[in-house]
């Protein structure tokens, strides 16, 4: 634990429970840096207090980010495997060797793979290796979602990185910006499910480390008087949280809870489609549905590994829910309802997956001197 203060390493996910098998340890010996664990064991209560989340299998934390992982010692083979698995999650991965032994030999031997490797002698039979990755320019891009033409002068204002993304393209037709209808898409679906046909087109389509949407006229900052959110601010961000917001709302709660023909069906079938193939969100889903919790607009920032999961779930049961509600609800009927369940899922997916949340300031700016 000193180590780890005196390096300043801030989060740590503890992989193979070394503090719980290895140590006698209470929060007390820990004041500085912020432990996960995953053990799929019980134990004695008080090493629980020691962590901040202890996971069942690395599955349940594989989207968080940690500055550094802990893994136990093990064949360079494991080792190798271990440190693959981990590139998402942690920057460094801390191992513990024994002089003279095989996986000392094998990182000394490998080191030009890492970014750097510093030895740390903690025993006379051993050492703590530190293991730095190797990690590529961050790629930053924020989308505007419009479905509009925005006037020149509210363009000039946005930041570098910023690019405006033709939501329902396919629909709407041209306005001479990125469109989404290209490539692999479903932005015919865009009258359905709203802005999330822009996010299929960069979950399919690109490759940025780093993503974020907005809104045309609705934009992150984090201070009044301030440009709107930087790519440096954003990264800076994402060293200590998951995932960037909006602030959450406790307004219209209720919205969720009509009981008009168009949320009944909606809210039936998309329960009953995530049921089948992800049971596991179901509580969440209905925490959502019966709670005054609200995160307004589809607006995020988060890495693309995390906004991949994200997709790759979203997506695996709204289509099929949009066909489904289509044989009861005529679609020009139907409206936006199933979009605004779409919005409403981003929670119910946070909520389950426990990421690290940073709210941040979202301010309006409309120039269309009309409703939008």
């Amino acid at each position: 634990m000193d180590l780890l203060k005196n390096l300043s390493i801030k989060t740590l996910l503890d992989v193979d429970a070394y503090f719980v098998k290895s140590l006698i340890v209470t929060k007390c010996s820990n004041d500085l840096t912020e432990i996960d664990c995953i053990c799929n064991e019980d134990f004695f209560p008080i090493k629980g207090e020691f962590f901040r989340h202890v996971y069942k299998n690395f599955a349940d934390c594989a989207l968080k980010h940690y500055e550094a992982a802990l893994i136990s010692e093990n064949m360079p083979a494991d080792f190798d495997k271990a440190f693959n698995l981990l590139k998402n999650t942690a920057d460094i991965v801390i191992i513990f060797a024994r002089n003279g032994s095989e996986l000392a030999k094998h990182i000394q031997d490998t080191k030009d793979n890492f970014k750097k490797v510093d030895v740390y002698p903690c025993v006379p039979s051993g050492q703590w290796i530190f293991c730095y990755r190797q990690t590529p320019p961050q790629d930053f891009k924020m989308y505007v979602v419009t479905h509009k033409i925005l006037p020149p002068e509210h363009i000039n204002t946005f930041p570098d990185k910023y690019t405006i993304i033709n939501a329902g393209a396919a629909i709407h037709g041209d306005l001479g910006y990125l469109r989404d209808d290209t490539g692999d898409n479903i932005s015919n679906l865009n009258p359905y499910i709203n802005e999330v046909t822009a996010f299929y087109w960069v979950w399919k389509n690109t490759s940025h480390s780093v993503v974020g949407f907005c809104h045309y006229r609705r934009f992150f900052q984090l201070k009044p008087n301030e440009t709107f959110l930087t790519e440096t601010q954003a990264l800076q961000l994402l060293e200590d949280y998951d995932v960037l917001i909006r602030p959450i709302s406790l307004n219209r709660g209720t919205f969720y809870r009509r009981e008009n023909e168009n949320h009944r069906v909606v809210k039936l079938i998309t329960r009953k489609n995530l049921l089948r193939v992800h049971p596991d969100y179901i509580d969440d889903f209905d925490y959502r549905m019966n709670s005054a919790v609200t995160h307004f607009n589809n607006s995020f920032v988060m890495r693309k590994n995390v906004f991949d999961a994200y997709c790759e779930w979203l997506f695996s049961f709204i289509p099929d829910s949009l066909k489904e509600i289509s044989k009861e609800i005529p679609l020009p009927r139907l409206g936006r309802t199933l979009g605004y369940y779409c919005e409403a899922m981003f929670i119910v997916w946070l909520r389950k997956n426990h990421l690290r949340v940073k709210e941040i300031r979202y301010i309006g700016k409309d120039p269309f001197n009309s409703q939008s």
